[in-house]
């Protein structure tokens, strides 16, 4: 018999991927689609956001979408790079959502390649997760920057609650308390 403990199975992003041609591109403002419901978020805690020398990294839950009636809802989420740098600086992040056993929800999605012109110039982006099933799931956002004599990445987590299809920013407290992430299971 086996005992491991759960752990989020999380891609590695390397600073090289800097130098990776464009991937999936995403970016500007998620539009609504016909039918569905858009709620936006009131107020939500606040998060864990990161920061290294050459930027900081946000991740904030916007609102929560609903297809129909019915139907499981999404997160729609806003990341924001803000630079530090004295200086003009290359940028690419890469999101996953896993659920509380490690297993990949969404498959990793990266930005194209993007600059930042210099301390406090900003850019953010809007994305939306899938409808998701009943659940706790994690929504990691690692970002990688150079200036071109220094380099940085940086992490953001947000962890989610789905209860009969309502998505639910939650804590992290919550996240290890009541999800799996944190249980062994036999194997």
């Amino acid at each position: 018999m086996k005992i491991w403990f759960v752990r989020s199975a999380l891609p590695v992003l390397a600073l090289s991927m800097l130098g990776l041609g464009a991937g999936a591109a995403v970016g500007g403002t998620v539009a609504a689609s016909e039918g569905e419901r858009r709620m936006p978020l009131a107020e939500v805690q606040a998060a864990d956001h990161g920061a290294d020398g050459l930027f900081s990294l946000e991740v904030d839950p916007v609102a929560v979408v609903q297809s129909g009636k019915g139907a499981s809802q999404a997160l729609e989420f806003e990341v924001t790079m803000v630079s530090h740098a004295s200086q003009r600086s290359s940028h690419r992040w890469v999101y996953v959502l896993t659920d509380d056993r490690g297993q990949v929800i969404t498959a990793p999605r990266k930005s194209e390649l993007f600059r930042l012109d210099g301390r406090d110039d900003a850019r953010s982006f809007t994305l939306r997760t899938a409808a998701l099933a009943d659940g706790y799931y994690s929504l990691r956002v690692t970002a990688a920057g150079s200036d071109g004599s220094d380099d940085s990445t940086v992490d953001a987590e947000r962890f989610l609650r789905v209860r009969q299809g309502a998505v639910t920013p939650i804590s992290f407290e919550e996240w290890s308390t009541k999800s799996r992430a944190n249980r062994a299971i036999e194997g």
